[in-house]
């Protein structure tokens, strides 16, 4: 059994974005723990291992205040912090007032009048009202409005505007939070921004993306935008000094990452080098390259002999044993995707999809048979049948029961029951686009 059967031509189901992204208490509660970044500054020389710096960063406090500067733009000391899964409330504030949040809704007010981001000729208009002249202004507007993270990459167009109207200073950092399989970053919802926008975007601003200089990948599987697509990186954004992403897992909100990657990353004064590399974090910089531990290679033949067991079920998580086993093949699946060649890269990318959402197997499978009750009713009634407790059966078990109804369902025209057979066949992939709960 292999996931080339998972139909890929179905559209992400878009849900209502989540508010609520300015939290001014927990800057306020930053701020007042700030420190000097230079006292923060991380020195591999001096004895100092990262384990120990992330410590001291995540005990004394965040990166320092911008400070503006006339002349022409440069990039200063803010961050620019896009949080696709609550990292702008859990991570943004150990930032404090550097950081500056995007904003998630599909609309956006500038002079006093609405724009909604997803139509092209409404943003266009509202990246002019920036001062974008018309022709960047509608390069601008396409990609942010083709995309599922519209409110998130029109921040990030807002942020850089100042630089490309030669009106002022841009963030000279950019944090891109949320889960991953390697691709794009997402949250709850299940809208993604596909990394390549985010180049897409720098490509249309390029006075502003001249003057970024770091870039922190707050997300799993994100090590290839430090590897294999690092020159897609460093050629849209040619001042780039430094990338920090994770070679498999990223550990939840990882504070002291972001902290010491802030410190570390200073326009002008960085101090970011290959030593910060350290279990599954991954680091680049013009001088070291890039640098990993690779954790997760050696488990990666073993993890991809084993896959067609996972979805054929002959190996169920409910099974201690073989549970020991799925989160390791996940992870070396993610590290497998980041390395893959192109051609081989999308399919990797899914299976690890598939280990993520079998690791959460119970969420799936609960959010399945609510979301989808009625459908299930009236598919197993048409065949005179009830619908098997998916929300609490093995694996192992649900997969057998649906493959007695899908023989019966072959000689069943009934729209009820191929309705309920389709749910079923994207039920056994884990389609996330299925559920409206996958558990991560």
């Amino acid at each position: 059994m292999t996931l080339d059967r998972i139909d890929r031509g179905r559209d992400r189901t878009l849900d209502e974005p989540r508010g609520d992204h300015v939290r001014p208490r927990a800057l306020e509660r930053a701020r007042d723990h700030e420190l000097d970044p230079a006292a923060l500054a991380y020195s591999p020389a001096r004895g100092k291992d990262l384990a120990a710096f992330v410590q001291n960063v995540k005990a004394k406090g965040a990166v320092g205040k911008a400070e503006a500067s006339p002349g022409a733009p440069r990039g200063d000391e803010r961050i620019l912090f896009v949080g696709m899964n609550g990292g702008d409330q859990k991570e943004a504030p150990v930032l404090g007032s550097a950081a500056i949040l995007a904003k998630h809704e599909p609309s956006v007010t500038e002079g006093g009048r609405i724009y909604d981001l997803g139509d092209p000729a409404e943003a266009k208009r509202y990246f002019q009202a920036l001062g974008l002249p018309p022709a960047q202004a509608e390069r601008v507007a396409s990609i942010v409005s083709s995309s599922e993270a519209k409110g998130e990459l029109a921040s990030i167009a807002r942020a850089w505007a100042p630089a490309e109207t030669g009106r002022g200073d841009i963030p000279a950092r950019l944090v891109l939070s949320g889960h991953s399989t390697g691709s794009s970053i997402y949250g709850p919802e299940r809208r993604h921004l596909e990394l390549a926008e985010v180049r897409d975007l720098g490509r249309a601003m390029p006075k502003a993306a001249a003057l970024v200089e770091g870039i922190h990948f707050s997300a799993c599987s994100s090590a290839k935008h430090l590897a294999k697509e690092r020159p897609l990186w460093s050629a849209t954004f040619p001042g780039l000094k430094g990338m920090w992403g994770y070679d498999g897992g990223c550990p939840p909100s990882p504070t002291g990452h972001i902290a010491a990657w802030a410190a570390a990353t200073r326009p002008g004064k960085s101090t970011l080098d290959g030593r910060f590399a350290n279990a599954s974090t991954a680091v680049w910089t013009p001088a070291s390259g890039f640098v990993t531990k690779e954790p997760h290679a050696a488990n990666a033949p073993a993890a991809l002999r084993r896959f067609d067991d996972w979805v054929a079920g002959r190996l169920d998580p409910s099974v201690r044993a073989n549970k020991a086993l799925l989160e390791p093949d996940r992870r070396s699946m993610q590290w497998f995707a980041s390395r893959a060649p192109a051609h081989d890269e999308i399919v990797a990318d899914r299976k690890a999809q598939f280990l993520l959402a079998l690791e959460h197997y119970g969420t799936y499978a609960r959010s399945f048979a609510t979301d989808h009750r009625t459908a299930l009713v009236a598919g197993y009634a048409a065949l005179g049948m009830r619908p098997p407790p998916f929300e609490t059966m093995p694996r192992r078990e649900a997969l057998a029961s649906i493959a007695r109804f899908q023989e019966l369902a072959q000689k069943a025209p009934s729209p009820d029951v191929q309705r309920c057979s389709m749910l079923l066949a994207r039920f056994v992939y884990l389609d996330t686009k299925l559920v409206n709960d996958t558990g991560f």
